[in-house]
């Protein structure tokens, strides 16, 4: 959910974990608590940042076309 979604504040982030099947019945604090815990896993300008696609990986996933086989010089 926090990979897909991002979230501005806790009580945010808490409100999307309550649609996990898991954590639907869950009391408010521990939702709280596992939103923290994946704030400080991953840290950046907002609550939740949601995954953005990594340089490598994307590229590395692109198909390429096969490249000409080299020619051999003329002796």
């Amino acid at each position: 959910m926090a990979a897909l979604a991002g979230a501005d504040n806790e009580t945010e982030a808490a409100g999307l974990l309550h649609h996990l099947p898991d954590l639907q019945d869950a009391p408010t604090g521990t939702r709280m608590a596992w939103a923290r815990w994946y704030q400080r896993s991953y840290p950046g300008p907002r609550f939740w940042n949601p995954l953005e696609p990594d340089l490598l990986g994307s590229t590395s996933s692109q198909p390429s076309t096969p490249h000409a086989a080299p020619t051999q010089p003329n002796p």
